[in-house]
């Protein structure tokens, strides 16, 4: 990337070269290799690496492309560890090198619409939500890693569950995991997860599923007001004051659409979740180029690493209520966490 904004694709790197090479079709220009390591010696000016391969490599990856003196855009999550996470955020303070992690939902106009009347007092204090998130898993995955432990970390907390821990803290600052229940068998990741979350003002429920589709959205509760909130809604999000009727609030976001410096170039708002990703890129190269925040930083990525982390140590299988008791009894005993549990 040049200091002078333009930006050209020099490399892709996969273990699967074929797979490189078919990306490679986009990007005629760009280089291909196997190992992360080997893209940066030819380099040179100003570059940007985003990882996204499986989450228990990106600690790894993230590493090498710093030492590689490169500014890093990581797909979520950070890790799967808050150890790894917080050496990762120890490396990148002290390379003074730009580290992000993708959390788009931060560029969602009915999230920030909301962060905007939670923080201004319009509900008043304290407050209390539910957030369900579900459907039937159907990402275009290259490998079976979300479905091994050993390699993607876990299932389902993991995967959606990083996107809404980490929206609960933009929206009301760090929370404990108070409970947490799963239904994952041992050997295997949970499709089905439920937490409890709190801190001084505000409490919660969380309801996360990769079989099942739930009726999504969040809703948060005021002495003064309710907001009723459907992440994937760009136009407005519902708001309804003590013994009122709901009404639409309109739902916006100004981002800056391109690199050049300063705050007076056009501003947008996102009208798709693919705009969301672009302007996510912007502002992650505006941080790069201008020495702006980074949407979500390491210390962020780090806060939602450490709740996922606990809420699998204290992790309880999920009872499911229309089987019998001795069919719980029996999901209990093939529980991921059962030698723990009867230790």
């Amino acid at each position: 990337m040049e200091r002078s904004g333009s930006i050209r694709v020099t490399t892709l790197v996969d273990a699967n070269l074929d797979r490189a090479r078919r990306l490679g079709g986009l990007f005629p220009r760009a280089s291909i290799c196997r190992e992360l390591q080997d893209a940066y010696p030819a380099l040179s000016g100003t570059t940007v690496t985003l990882v996204a391969s499986p989450p228990g490599l990106h600690r790894q990856h993230v590493a090498t492309a710093m030492a590689g003196r490169s500014h890093v855009l990581c797909e979520k999550p950070f890790t799967p560890s808050a150890r790894d996470s917080a050496g990762l955020k120890q490396l990148a303070e002290a390379s003074g090198l730009k580290v992000a992690v993708g959390m788009t939902r931060r560029f969602l106009p009915a999230l920030a619409t909301a962060r905007r009347l939670i923080q201004a007092g319009a509900l008043g204090w304290p407050i209390s939500f539910a957030c369900r998130e579900g459907g039937v898993y159907a990402w275009p995955i290259a490998s079976d890693a979300p479905f091994r432990r050993e390699v993607g970390g876990g299932g389902v907390l993991l995967d959606k569950g990083v996107h809404v821990l980490d929206t609960l803290l933009w929206l009301f600052g760090p929370m404990q995991v108070e409970s947490a229940m799963d239904d994952a068998w041992q050997g295997g990741v949970e499709s089905n997860c439920r937490l409890r979350l709190s801190n001084a003002q505000t409490s919660g429920t969380v309801s996360l599923s990769w079989d099942q589709n739930l009726s999504s959205g969040l809703i948060v509760r005021g002495p003064l007001a309710q907001l009723n909130i459907n992440p994937d809604q760009f136009r407005f999000l519902e708001m309804s004051k003590r013994g009122g009727a709901v009404e639409r609030q309109p739902a916006t976001l100004d981002c800056p659409a391109g690199l050049g410096a300063g705050a007076g170039g056009t501003q947008v708002t996102p009208a798709s979740y693919e705009e969301c990703i672009w302007l996510q890129w912007v502002s992650f190269l505006r941080a790069v180029l201008h020495g702006e925040a980074v949407p979500v930083d390491p210390a962020a990525a780090l806060l939602v690493t450490e709740q996922i982390e606990t809420a699998y140590q204290i992790m309880l299988p999920l009872r499911q209520p229309w089987l019998s008791a001795a069919a719980n009894l029996e999901l209990s005993r093939r529980h991921w966490r059962s030698h723990l549990l009867s230790a």
